[in-house]
């Protein structure tokens, strides 16, 4: 568990680094992507195994990909929403055996990049993908089992995924609590409160609790989000 908080922690630091005025799902994937060391990556959400809808791409060649790979009916992004497991390419060769005709119909431009898709599990329900491009000849800097994490901790964030018991009979104290967890976080990393609201989301699915559990942890301080070299004043 401690590595996981740890794991999820810097996911939040990455996501405080980027300007909010672009919309939240394209900063969580910007998030993943500098994490991963990837040049780009994009987010689908799916309620089926077939269909799905990109909510976000960080450029226009992954948002080509994600696009061709619909039209064609074949690649990363639609094998992992369609088996559930991540799909981690190891060559570009190896792509083009897997998928050869996205891979032979993509333009010359991708020739170079190699796609990983994590589907999205938060609560153990397929929700969507998230997908990384590394267009160059280097591999993912976190291991496979930490990315396919953080990727149900996305899909957490987006969707939701918090246990039953927050749900509308949580106490006004409960509620309380969780205004001034965020009003917390909100001044460590100088987040919005709706995205401070989805760093608790997040961090609730990373510990197995409630989102008012961890709402407690931040007020008594043993969850804080300032940076190592910050006080804690």
């Amino acid at each position: 568990m401690p590595e996981r908080t740890t794991l999820v922690t810097s996911l939040t630091r990455e996501f405080a680094r980027l300007t909010p005025d672009e919309p939240f799902a394209l900063r969580l994937c910007r998030a993943f992507t500098r994490l991963a060391s990837a040049d780009g990556g994009a987010i689908s959400l799916s309620l089926t195994t077939s269909e799905r809808t990109v909510l976000c791409a960080t450029d226009d060649l992954v948002s080509l990909l994600e696009d061709v790979q619909d039209t064609l009916r074949e690649g990363p992004s639609l094998d992992a929403l369609r088996t559930a497991e991540p799909v981690v390419s190891t060559s570009w060769q190896e792509q083009v055996d897997r998928w050869p005709v996205l891979m032979t119909s993509a333009p010359p431009v991708v020739s170079s990049t190699l796609v990983h898709a994590f589907p999205m599990r938060p609560e153990r329900t397929l929700v969507g993908v998230v997908s990384l491009h590394v267009r160059r000849s280097r591999s993912l800097m976190r291991p496979v089992d930490d990315l396919a994490f953080l990727a149900d901790v996305l899909g957490a964030a987006i969707v939701g995924g918090i246990p039953e018991r927050d749900g509308d009979h949580v106490l006004w104290s409960e509620r309380d609590r969780i205004s001034q967890a965020t009003g917390m976080i909100v001044a460590q990393l100088g987040l919005g409160p709706v995205d401070a609201l989805a760093v608790l989301r997040a961090h609730a699915f990373a510990h197995e609790a409630s989102v008012a559990e961890i709402s407690r942890s931040v007020i008594a301080r043993e969850l804080v989000f300032t940076y190592p070299d910050e006080s804690e004043a």
